[in-house]
C-alpha cells in the first residue's frame, strides 16, 4: 500500500485557507490537517506559525463556516 502524505497548516502561516488548499494539492499532498484555533490578530499582523497564522480555521466561527470549509476542502479534490 503506497504511503499517503498530509500537511498541517501550521507550517503555512502566510497562506489564506483557499491558497493553502490549492498549494498542497498542487504539491502532491493527499490531504490536509487544518489548524483550528482562536484567531485574535487582525489581517495586517505579520504571519507566524502560532500567532497570526492565516491558514487557521477560527474556532469562534467554525460552526457557522463549516459548510464553506467542507466545500473548500472538497474543491481541492484530494481524491483520485
Amino acid at each position: 500500500m503506497p504511503l499517503k502524505y498530509a500537511a498541517f497548516t501550521v507550517m503555512m502561516p502566510e497562506f489564506e485557507l483557499e491558497e493553502a488548499a490549492r498549494l498542497l494539492k498542487k504539491l502532491g499532498y493527499d490531504g490536509v490537517e487544518w489548524r483550528v484555533h482562536n484567531v485574535p490578530d487582525g489581517p495586517d499582523a505579520k504571519p507566524d506559525f502560532w500567532r497570526s497564522n492565516r491558514a487557521t480555521i477560527d474556532l469562534e466561527t467554525i460552526t457557522a463556516n463549516a459548510e464553506s470549509i467542507r466545500r473548500m476542502t472538497e474543491d481541492a479534490a484530494w481524491r483520485s
